[in-house]
């Protein structure tokens, strides 16, 4: 049993390698999104596959070998462990801000297949950009926290 352990750890850590990647990934994407004509169609679809082969998959992983190294190691080993209920409250936080990405894309995607842009929908897409770009930006800078977290623990 005990040589399961660090294959879960293993596996944790490739999810991680995932979730942080898609998510850099997408951003470097959403840099040429927008053009003049509007927004480009093959962009969206990257960064939609990028959502569905890297993220949610990465995230997949990271509940699925985390909850199952807690359960190996039992609730006498978690309770004491202060850093591991800051990395999961904002791994929550952030599987939550995901989602909402992922909710603005769906948003941006719908208003691109439209074929009659009207003003209106010019500025639901430029907030809608804006939104998932601070989505991002945030995501990314909590990642780096959980991911600081886990390596330093900070005495926790």
């Amino acid at each position: 049993m005990e040589n399961i352990i660090p294959a879960l750890l293993t596996l944790h850590i490739y999810g991680i390698i995932l979730w942080v990647g898609g998510m850099v990934t997408q951003y470097l994407f959403f840099g040429s999104l927008k053009s003049e004509n509007g927004v480009d169609r093959l962009m969206i679809e990257l960064i939609r596959k990028t959502y569905c082969y890297m993220i949610w998959p990465g995230i997949a992983l990271i509940l699925a070998s985390g909850l199952a190294v807690m359960m190996m190691f039992g609730m006498e080993w978690f309770s004491p462990r202060g850093f591991i209920h800051i990395k999961i409250f904002v791994a929550i936080i952030l599987i939550i801000l995901t989602h909402l990405g992922w909710s603005k894309l769906k948003i941006i995607n719908r208003i691109s297949i439209k074929s009659e842009n009207e003003s209106d929908d010019n500025i639901l897409l430029d907030q809608s950009l804006r939104k998932w770009k601070n989505i991002m930006i945030f995501t990314l800078i909590g990642m780096g926290c959980i991911i600081l977290l886990g390596v330093y623990k900070f005495g926790f």
